[in-house]
């Protein structure tokens, strides 16, 4: 990453890498610079989603972070190509290949992924 990401997509999955993917992306968010948050989980049904963007509001307002949650349609690297991310921020899962970041790896005219462990 050259410069500081000015528009960062978090995948939030309520998991203990998905707490300090949130927490990084917050750290790396600076002036002029967007958060957004999707909720990303194995079911990605309603319920499920409102409950994980709920939990991400409350840690990132206990941060005074602003971000916009969203639930995402489809995969999340098509969601960030959407956004016009520069940097995409996700924990990392047992399975890396099951990461619904792995079609990002390693693609750079995409945006920049921080696979947090």
């Amino acid at each position: 990453m050259a410069a500081r990401a000015r528009n960062i997509l978090v995948g939030y999955d309520g998991t203990e890498s998905g707490r300090r993917a949130l927490a990084a992306a917050a750290d790396l968010t600076g002036y002029a610079s967007t958060q957004s948050v999707a909720a990303v989980g194995p079911r990605n049904d309603a319920d499920e989603s409102a409950a994980l963007l709920s939990d991400a509001r409350e840690q990132l307002m206990r941060r005074n972070v602003p971000a916009r949650y969203i639930q995402p349609e489809g995969q999340l690297v098509e969601t960030a190509r959407t956004l016009g991310v520069d940097l995409l921020v996700v924990g990392r899962t047992a399975d890396l290949t099951a990461s619904p970041a792995s079609g990002a790896v390693g693609d750079r005219d995409r945006c920049d992924v921080l696979i947090v462990a």
